[in-house]
């Protein structure tokens, strides 16, 4: 039986190109899975680097984890972002309570009494007993919290 010019080339290439082909990613402990979904619920774009970095896996492993969760429902569907990097937008991600804007009142107050607590602080230097001028440039300094050397008000006076 002689071998045809086409089917010999055919079947060199499909030798070649066997050992390319990607193979099933293999099934993860279910510990596995339910981190991935804790990791969508607390962020809003999950990619596949993010799930291999944070769990440990690789990113092979990563991205049969996000397939799991689109069929689940858990993610919207896969995009392909920069540099082939692939995300997904959560759809069970959970704004966390205590989130930049309910906290911003007392972030707020905290800085105000740090700054009140630092302006009691600052020494009598002998600049505050200068002209008027350099006094106010002292108490502007001091309310910005800015540390003066006795060394360069020495200068002025």
């Amino acid at each position: 039986m002689a071998m045809k010019r086409r089917g010999f080339l055919t079947l060199l290439g499909a030798a070649v190109a066997a050992p390319a082909l990607p193979l099933a990613a293999p099934s993860l402990p279910s510990k596995f899975k339910v981190l991935a979904a804790a990791h969508a619920k607390k962020y809003p774009v999950v990619t596949v680097m993010g799930i291999s970095k944070r769990m440990g896996v690789t990113p092979e492993q990563a991205e049969a984890l996000m397939n799991g969760l689109v069929r689940d429902g858990a993610l919207g569907p896969i995009k392909s972002g920069t540099g082939g990097h692939l995300r997904a937008s959560s759809r069970v991600f959970q704004r966390s309570p205590a989130s930049f804007y309910s906290a911003q009142p007392e972030r707020m107050a905290r800085q105000a009494e740090k700054q009140r607590r630092l302006v009691e602080k600052q020494p009598v230097t002998e600049a505050a007993k200068g002209p008027t001028w350099l006094r106010h440039l002292h108490q502007l300094c001091v309310e910005q919290g800015y540390t003066l050397q006795p060394r360069a008000l020495a200068a002025l006076a």
